[in-house]
């Protein structure tokens, strides 16, 4: 996600947690203390597997960002097996954290209170738990793309998007991140 479309999506979820803001300074006083930042992008990083889907990592990055009282980190990795060859499996992996931030967390969360099931001849979309945790999977079949997003230890949030993957090898994606140890951070 270029930095561009992740400062849009915080406008949009900023947007939103002001408006439950709104409605909740009628009837809750001010929080006197601000939220923890983020974790430090390095320690993100540590969370990125050396290899997903049985494709070793090619790339690792990290990152913070503030944006007024808006701060955020993330760290991404790219896992592709070929990259001369437009049909060889790919693999993106995005963690976020948005600290502490529980009003942000809450929007940007949404998605983790819907039940989702559906199923086409051409994939499906449903809500589901990784290792405990909440998730949203989509796959398209002719494709062999998809996408994973986890809410990991209620505070960060994980997105794995995969093209030229196998539905097998998709389904087991989420089982080979260190959520545990993701998760272990939030606290």
């Amino acid at each position: 996600m270029t930095i561009l479309r992740t400062l849009l999506v915080v406008t949009i979820a900023l947007a939103s947690v002001q408006t439950v803001l709104a409605q909740d300074a009628t009837t809750k006083p001010a929080a006197t203390t601000a939220p923890a930042g983020p974790i430090d992008f390095k320690k993100l990083k540590e969370m990125l597997p050396e290899t997903l889907a049985g494709v070793k990592r090619t790339e690792a990055t990290g990152e913070r960002t503030a944006f007024g009282e808006m701060k955020f980190s993330q760290a991404r990795a790219t896992y592709a097996k070929d990259a001369e060859n437009a049909d060889a499996p790919r693999l993106e992996l995005q963690i976020l954290d948005y600290g502490t931030n529980k009003q942000m967390i809450e929007g940007l969360a949404m998605w983790t209170k819907m039940e989702v099931d559906t199923e086409s001849d051409g994939g499906y979309q449903k809500s589901t738990k990784v290792k405990e945790q909440p998730a949203m999977e989509q796959y398209q079949n002719e494709s062999k793309t998809g996408t994973l997003q986890l809410f990991v230890g209620e505070r960060f949030f994980v997105t794995i998007t995969t093209m030229n993957v196998p539905l097998e090898q998709f389904k087991k994606v989420g089982e080979e991140l260190k959520i545990k140890e993701l998760a272990a951070l939030a606290k």
